[in-house]
């Protein structure tokens, strides 16, 4: 640990998240607390978090967290207007030092596909 307070900043590595979705909706409609993913963000994503790789003191299991991203259908999420509400996604992050430039979303790995892909 430095002497300048690093420790206090955990930094944007590149993360795997296990999360549901919760809800997409536009940016602007209602007032939000988003962290934010890559630039020109217009949308809100909200999910419930099941895992995180490697730990981050920002994101961890059995919360909630809203990203603000640019697209949906960019970040493998599908079309915002039939957002997959309830689906189990791994969330990769991709970070670049100064903050997080880039949310995609996959199928969950075999190890989380014991439990069901949909959530109601």
């Amino acid at each position: 640990m430095s002497s300048d307070g690093d420790e206090a900043r955990p930094g944007f590595p590149d993360l795997r998240v296990i999360a549901i979705v919760l809800g997409v909706e536009m940016l602007g409609r209602r007032a939000l607390s988003v962290l934010p993913i890559g630039f020109d963000i217009r949308f809100a994503v909200t999910v419930r978090i099941e895992s995180v790789t490697p730990d981050h003191p920002w994101l961890s299991a059995d919360t909630e967290r809203i990203f603000g991203v640019h697209s949906p259908g960019q970040s493998g999420l599908g079309d915002w207007k039939k957002p997959p509400i309830g689906e189990r996604f791994e969330l990769r992050l991709t970070g670049d030092g100064t903050g997080w430039i880039s949310l995609q979303a996959y199928p969950p790995p075999a190890a989380s596909r014991d439990a069901p892909d949909r959530v109601t």
